[in-house]
């Protein structure tokens, strides 16, 4: 299905860590779509989860702010115009230490799905994601 969707049409959704994400894409098995996309926002402070997934690749565009990315041991700043690229397998995660919020496109393929969050010992990681 081909469709045009608005930034304000699509609620925030907060992650227990603080991390705010606007999902553009379905996360319905039953939509066409075969790769997620979505805003991610984390302000002073907040993170994403450590996680890793078994079977999803992710690629992160920074466009605002300056992070600190977790891929496996290495820990690198992040800025805008950086682009990270995170296979299947990799534990990640990444944090904001600066006063501006940190704004990045992330993109999932295949399409994100709650089952291929673990955490970084391999168990599945099935924390909850609230309305924000």
């Amino acid at each position: 299905m081909n469709r045009i969707r608005h930034r304000d049409d699509v609620p925030p959704i907060t992650e227990p860590t603080g991390a705010q994400a606007r999902i553009y894409t379905s996360l319905d098995p039953a939509d066409e779509a075969k790769l997620t996309v979505a805003e991610v926002s984390i302000a002073r402070g907040d993170s994403t989860t450590a996680h890793l997934h078994k079977i999803t690749e992710e690629i992160y565009v920074i466009m605002r702010g300056v992070g600190r990315m977790r891929l496996n041991d290495d820990v690198r700043e992040v800025r805008p115009g950086d682009c990270v690229v995170i296979k299947p397998g990799t534990v990640h995660e990444i944090s904001n230490e600066h006063d501006e919020p940190l704004v990045f496109v992330a993109t999932c393929a295949p399409r994100a799905d709650r089952a291929d969050f673990y955490a970084p010992d391999g168990t599945p990681l099935n924390h909850e994601l609230t309305p924000s």
